[in-house]
């Protein structure tokens, strides 16, 4: 092999070694948006409004990974529905906010939460 070659196949290596431990580093996040599930289960009394902060806390149910949803006074107002648990990747707790409130609706349309939630 000549001289030349080797030199740029060795940068070329070099270069991937590089940008594969930059990538590792390189953290992804995105907003998800989900209705609360289960508000007919929860205090009647607690109104929450858009902006109002909630927790997404990991739970077990009938052994089954879920997400409870509370407030900022450690009230749950309700769950993450079944379908959308895999998108908040088993982190433990996810802060967000609630984006849209309607007290009038039925109880599984009053409250749309979001959450972001960050990835390696």
């Amino acid at each position: 092999m000549k001289r030349r070659s080797f030199t740029a196949s060795l940068a070329i290596a070099i270069g991937c070694l590089v940008t594969r431990r930059g990538h590792s580093a390189v953290r992804h996040s995105r907003k998800i948006i989900v209705p609360v599930a289960g508000v007919r289960f929860s205090d009647p009394n607690s109104r929450l409004r858009p902006g109002d902060r909630v927790t997404a806390v990991a739970a077990v149910h009938e052994e089954k990974m879920c997400y409870r949803i509370i407030t900022e006074n450690d009230l749950c107002i309700g769950y993450v529905p079944a379908a959308s648990v895999s998108e908040f990747g088993g982190h433990e707790r996810i802060v967000g906010g609630i984006l849209a409130a309607d007290h009038d609706a039925v109880p599984w349309k009053r409250y749309t939460a979001e959450f972001q939630v960050t990835s390696a």
